[in-house]
């Protein structure tokens, strides 16, 4: 005879199984996209991608300075000048791929804010961009990033948030893709930050931790992709600041910690970020874990 206790075991087991596999199907977008690169960027795994100083001597500092820092956490970007900007840029190249990956794509990442760090700069950087290579106009003209901005929130900096932007070159106008008014997310947590271009249902998307927070319909008569074809956009993409490069109106955001990349050359659903239901799976399975063995 089965005990109720038995039965209960039982199906909690199941839950917990179906739990798990829901968790590696919502988590895991690979299933709807082809990757191009791959980095945990932990103590200092940057996959393919390698990096380069951005620095300009007539910023007040030593020329050759690599405004980075590896940890077990992810990779810090730092200011290197007297200005507090930062001078440094992870990049990869899509070669073969670069044409699919300007008319739809996807980049997510984890990343977390240092209030104090990026309050002392200009309190506006690159989080990611892309150039027609580094000895093309300007060290690289760029027509396609993301910046982040401070917002000031509340009675003191304890409350102030950060707020995302994207911009893209088409048919030779810059458009700003969507409402980025609800686009923030606070210092000190870590967030998973999808974007994503040419999908169904808008041109482009911003994802934070699984909820999209702006949608954007190029005009009628522009389309996708973004960027020009002669010189070749996209040569090159990374994280922190590739447009114009040593220029000292732009800047690597310094205080972003990313972790976990990845890049694929199609749209992937929900920007590659999980949903919230998904993270409280994981949240509960940790939990279930904890409870079985301290029962043990």
């Amino acid at each position: 005879m089965i005990s109720v206790r038995g039965v209960a075991r039982a199906v909690a087991k199941c839950l917990w199984g179906m739990a798990a596999l829901v968790s590696v199907l919502m988590v895991s977008p690979q299933a709807w996209g082809v990757e191009l690169f791959s980095a945990s960027l932990k103590n200092g795994d940057y996959g393919t991608g390698t990096t380069k100083d951005t620095m300009a001597p007539n910023l007040g500092g030593s020329p050759h300075v690599l405004g980075i820092v590896n940890s077990a956490d992810g990779v810090t970007f730092t200011s290197t000048d007297l200005n507090n900007r930062g001078n440094a840029v992870i990049y990869w190249q899509p070669g073969a791929a670069v044409n699919s990956f300007r008319q739809h794509g996807t980049i997510s990442f984890r990343m977390r804010g240092d209030q104090t760090m990026f309050s002392s700069m200009t309190a506006w950087g690159h989080l990611w961009g892309e150039n027609y290579g580094w000895n093309q106009w300007n060290n690289g003209q760029g027509s396609f990033s993301s910046a982040v901005s401070l917002v000031p929130n509340g009675t003191g900096p304890e409350d102030d948030l950060m707020r995302i932007y994207m911009s893209a070159l088409n048919n030779d106008a810059w458009y700003f893709p969507g409402n980025t008014s609800n686009v923030t997310m606070d210092f000190g947590h870590w967030h998973s930050i999808g974007f994503t271009w040419g999908g169904p249902n808008y041109d482009y998307e911003i994802w934070i931790d699984g909820e999209m927070k702006s949608g954007y319909d190029l005009p009628a008569g522009v389309n996708l992709p973004w960027g020009m074809d002669a010189p070749q956009s996209g040569t090159n993409w990374g994280l922190g600041g590739l447009h114009e490069r040593g220029n000292g109106a732009y800047s690597s955001a310094v205080g972003i910690t990313y972790a976990d990349l990845k890049v694929w050359d199609q749209w992937v659903e929900m920007g590659g970020t999980p949903e919230p239901a998904t993270l409280s799976l994981l949240a509960l399975g940790g939990i279930g874990i904890l409870v079985r063995r301290r029962r043990k």
